[in-house]
């Protein structure tokens, strides 16, 4: 491999068995799908297509899921045995996660125009395609039968699908529209499609994650960066700082005791930072270490391994990508 990273901190990395974590790398062939063995420390390669697509590994299963250009597909992990679930409809936003019983992919896709396509990757583009107002459509695809069923649309754009660790039926998202510049807040919805499942959580909140028991959602919160790091409970619907603007990091990860935050620096910190969260506004900070390089946004997606004890994160070596563990 030339370079390995793995995915978002929001999306599954680590099988159900608590033994693989899968991740991108490159080889002669393009991008396939690895899996690193927490217990030996060897690596295993998945697929041999030169053309993975990991989009998460399914809850509850040992499996990842796999989106190709034009299918959704599940894949067996260590065995690496693929299977093509169903096509992707046209206009596939991308957005992607599985429900917390393993059951059924939650997706979405985007109706598109000329201008549409022409849009995306450039600088503001979400805001910008957010503003053409198209339809954009929710679906699930059960994970057995591999049957799609469209469940709600309406004309915004979403980002950021997260389902709930804990419910299956309950999944969140920013929300962008023609008439919201920064995002409209995090929402909540259920697979249902009832109008009563769907609800604005924190208005003005971005960049989220579900605490693993599913009771809280932590984000962003504010015109930064810097911004401040906010928690809302889903029980009570009160929302409290948990850290100050001064503590901000591009992207943050809750631990799997939901005691602790670890997050991956900003532009002037050059460490794997350790936020033990200590109530009422208070924490303590633990530098983790020192970064590997001083790239900005390149040494990123920190997560927790599931048993808490280290924390993985991207980094690059000599130009080339590559994967760090860390041992609290």
């Amino acid at each position: 491999m030339t370079h390995a990273y793995v995915a978002y901190h929001h999306v599954r990395a680590f099988t159900a068995d608590g033994r693989w974590m899968c991740f991108t790398g490159s080889n002669d062939a393009g991008t396939d799908i690895y899996a690193f063995d927490l217990r030996t420390e060897t690596i295993s390669r998945l697929t041999h297509t030169g053309q993975g697509g990991l989009a998460g590994v399914v809850a509850r299963r040992n499996e990842a899921l796999v989106l190709s250009a034009d299918a959704y597909h599940l894949l067996s992990v260590p065995k690496g045995k693929l299977r093509r679930l169903t096509d992707r409809p046209a206009g596939d936003g991308g957005n992607t996660d599985t429900t917390a019983d393993g059951r059924y992919v939650v997706a979405g896709y985007m109706e598109t125009t000329e201008e549409s396509r022409k849009l995306r990757g450039q600088p503001g583009w979400v805001a910008k395609l957010a503003r053409l107002n198209l339809k954009y459509t929710f679906f699930t695809i059960d994970l057995e039968t591999g049957e799609r069923k469209d469940f709600y649309w309406n004309r915004t754009f979403p980002d950021h699908l997260q389902c709930s660790p804990t419910d299956p039926t309950l999944f969140n998202y920013i929300r962008y529209s023609a008439a919201e510049r920064d995002g409209g807040g995090i929402w909540l919805m259920r697979t249902d499609g009832l109008i009563t499942g769907s609800e604005c959580a924190v208005e003005g909140g971005h960049h989220h994650i579900w605490s693993p028991d599913g009771n809280c959602v932590y984000y962003d919160f504010g015109e930064g960066p810097p911004w401040a790091y906010w928690r809302w409970h889903r029980r009570t619907r009160k929302t409290e700082q948990v850290l100050p603007p001064q503590e901000w990091n591009f992207h943050f990860c809750v631990s799997p005791d939901g005691h602790s935050l670890v997050g991956d620096g900003n532009w002037s910190d050059g460490y794997i930072n350790l936020y033990h969260l200590e109530g009422g506004g208070k924490y303590r900070k633990e530098r983790l270490c020192k970064r590997v390089t001083s790239k900005l946004r390149t040494e990123d997606m920190a997560r927790f391994a599931p048993d808490g004890k280290s924390v993985f994160f991207n980094g690059i070596v000599d130009g080339a990508r590559a994967i760090f563990q860390v041992f609290r």
